[in-house]
């Protein structure tokens, strides 16, 4: 698996390069979403109910 923390642009070079190679990718949206709880709660802000904006946002997958 190759995984970047960039978020813009969502597909960078790295992801297309190691997806074209046949590895799965993990874009940078996915930490981000990933640690908004864990953010909040360090901060004191509460608890944030975190969801995926387009259907596959959950977990690594393959560019289309």
């Amino acid at each position: 698996m190759v995984a970047d923390i960039v978020m813009q642009p969502r597909l960078t070079r790295l992801l297309v390069e190691a997806a074209a190679l046949g590895h799965p990718v993990h874009e940078g949206l996915h930490m981000l979403t990933g640690q908004v709880d864990a953010y909040r709660a360090f901060f004191g802000l509460g608890m944030a109910r975190t969801t995926t904006t387009r259907p596959g946002d959950a977990g690594p997958h393959l560019p289309t």
